[in-house]
């Protein structure tokens, strides 16, 4: 049985195309071809792991900016009421 360490030879089929960019995206960041498609490869597999923590924490993001949604409504509303009655009482003063 191969321990997790052990590195193991592997051939995979892909486009032209997707070689290309591949390639591209290696020199850009200085890696062989190999080296930039294990990197990807590691990255994708960390994002999908923590995927979903992003996603709750996404969620109680957007419940946040809902509150605050709903608290500068009820803010813009009390500060309306403020004016009519700023407005009331000068009428009455006058």
């Amino acid at each position: 049985m191969r321990k997790q360490s052990d590195t193991v030879f592997l051939q995979v089929r892909l486009t032209e195309g997707l070689r290309r960019k591949l390639a591209q995206l290696a020199d850009k960041d200085g890696r062989s071809l190999n080296a930039e498609i294990l990197w990807l490869l590691g990255e994708a597999i960390e994002f999908f792991e923590a995927k979903p923590e992003v996603e709750k924490e996404l969620e109680r993001l957007e419940q946040g900016l809902k509150e605050m949604a709903r608290d500068r409504d009820y803010l813009k509303r009390l500060n309306e009421r403020v004016e009519k009655l700023e407005q009331l009482r000068k009428g009455k003063s006058e």
